[in-house]
């Protein structure tokens, strides 16, 4: 029986990766110094991005992806610089390998749901453009994104990026958008960095754009 950290009583009733017993209070305190003490399945915040002036990209360059094997992304109150329409909403990630992937290894998958009651799809399949949502992002106020996006796997070299969300938005023409679908990273290869833009990158955010980046610790 491991016994890195001890544990209390005759029977064997906790189990901590490969430790095995009850923590004793000690045993917390030095978890929790070495970060390794935590609530599986929670959510813990990483980071925070705001856009600011001519903002073309919004960057996280630390996921903390050898802790976390599920990362959550949060957008709020996302709106295009420009006065009309702006591109959708797109991310690339960043490897070892590629750096920041240009390359045709996304495929995109979207249904789109109008409060008319009508549906659409958006696909795209060996795409160097990602999209989050097919909805084009807005530059007005009362029309901005909002959004949950979940990816899989940013840390395990033996698997592909999987993500998958919901983006809800108002149309121009007054009608709400709500989109749900995924997007599939397709190489095999620990990502690092993730970078968000609008369309290619050449249009920027408004002010006040707002990721929010969690994550939920891997056992």
């Amino acid at each position: 029986m491991s016994k890195e950290y001890g544990y209390i009583g005759k029977e064997v009733t906790q189990a901590f990766r490969d430790n095995k017993g009850i923590f004793t209070p000690q045993d917390i305190i030095e978890l929790d110094q070495e970060n390794k003490w935590t609530n599986f399945g929670q959510l813990e915040l990483i980071s925070t991005l705001v856009s600011s002036g001519s903002t073309t990209t919004m960057e996280f360059t630390e996921l903390k992806e050898s802790e976390y094997g599920t990362h959550v992304f949060v957008f709020t109150n996302m709106q295009s610089g420009t006065s009309g329409s702006g591109g959708q909403v797109s991310y690339r990630v960043f490897t070892s390998q590629y750096g920041y992937d240009t390359n045709s290894h996304y495929a995109t998958g979207l249904q789109r749901c109008n409060s008319n009651g009508t549906f659409s799809e958006f696909k795209q399949n060996n795409t160097p453009y990602p999209y989050i949502q097919g909805h084009p992002l807005s530059g007005n106020a009362n029309q901005a994104m909002n959004a949950i996006w979940y990816f899989h796997g940013f840390g395990d070299s033996t698997q592909k990026v999987f993500s998958s969300g919901h983006t809800t938005s108002q149309h121009a023409n007054g009608q709400f958008v709500s989109e749900f679908g995924n997007v599939v990273y397709i190489k095999e290869r620990p990502v690092t960095q993730i970078r968000f833009m609008i369309g290619s990158g050449s249009t920027a955010f408004t002010d006040g754009c707002i990721i929010s980046l969690y994550g939920i610790r891997s056992f």
